[in-house]
């Protein structure tokens, strides 16, 4: 990312709404696509209420819930799998 643009949009009270984000992936070359073709991947249109209302905690969740059907039933898996 550019640290002078986030330095920039913190200094500002108006500046643009946004969450950060830290961690890593790494794929090989192909690795994603064959992932998403074996479908290991769920897929949801994203919206501005995703990033910047719902808290982290439950954006999972929510997502799943949102999507209906198998993907409703996964959001209802605890955390702490020994609760179940």
């Amino acid at each position: 990312g550019d640290l002078k643009f986030l330095q920039e949009a913190l200094s500002t009270p108006d500046g643009p709404h946004l969450r950060l984000c830290f961690g890593y992936s790494g794929w090989g070359p192909g690795q994603l696509e064959r992932e998403f073709l074996s479908e290991m991947w769920f897929l949801h249109p994203a919206a501005s209420r995703h990033i910047f209302e719902l808290p982290p905690e439950t954006l999972w969740q929510t997502i799943l819930r949102e999507m209906g059907g198998k993907y409703a039933t996964l959001s209802m898996i605890p955390e702490d799998l020994s609760l179940n």
